[in-house]
């Protein structure tokens, strides 16, 4: 019954702030949805099913995957905007690191915004394909490299990065405004997301961002 009432809650916010009118009216906007709305749908609890409840996350079953699909469902039968999928992935991994409380605390409230870099560009667009380097350089992690596509590069406020650092594979915390980070938008048939290619240039982020 919960797990109903939430799914209807969150069909009639979209219902009201996803309508039909607003999309075309969003559908040339970089971002592709206002803030306030993010903000508002996170209050319902969209970004905490993945984060376990002492970094202040929780879900209404138990099991916060499933519960994370009733959203995902709505947001397809009203073709939603929003970085639903990329906020709630990168909230997920953080909280297994206790250092990332304040960035974890800001994806739940909807006041930032995260995006996953993970596929990369032709020739290394094959699944599983990482190439982008991470070097230790002192007390400092330097990264080398490009993904795309990356869903909400656009707007996002921090990346995770998955890069190669010697002979496996790390990810690192990465936020926007880092220099020799650099964002170009691409085009999509999809109305409501946004994805973007995103270029790191000795990108120069502390030890502890890993």
């Amino acid at each position: 019954e919960d797990q109903q009432f939430f799914r209807e809650t969150t069909a009639r916010f979209l219902d009201e702030f996803a309508a039909v009118n607003e999309l075309r009216r969003l559908r040339d906007d970089a971002t592709g949805y206002v803030v306030d709305y993010w903000r508002r749908g996170a209050e319902l609890g969209w970004t905490s099913f993945l984060v376990d409840e002492r970094h202040g996350g929780g879900s209404i079953s138990g099991d916060g995957l499933i519960d994370l699909t009733l959203v995902a469902h709505e947001f397809g039968a009203h073709a939603a905007p929003g970085p639903l999928v990329p906020n709630n992935v990168v909230a997920a991994l953080l909280s297994r690191n206790d250092a990332r409380a304040d960035v974890i605390a800001g994806l739940l409230a909807g006041t930032a915004t995260a995006a996953w870099g993970l596929a990369e560009p032709v020739p290394n667009d094959r699944l599983g394909t990482v190439e982008l380097m991470v070097r230790v350089d002192g007390e400092h992690l330097v990264l080398n490299g490009a993904k795309r596509p990356v869903e909400t590069a656009g707007s996002a406020d921090i990346f995770l990065v998955t890069g190669r650092m010697g002979g496996g594979l790390t990810n690192v915390l990465v936020p926007r405004d880092t220099p020799g980070v650099s964002v170009r938008p691409l085009k999509s048939v999809d109305l409501t997301r946004r994805f973007g290619v995103v270029e790191f240039h000795e990108v120069r982020v502390p030890l502890s961002a890993a």
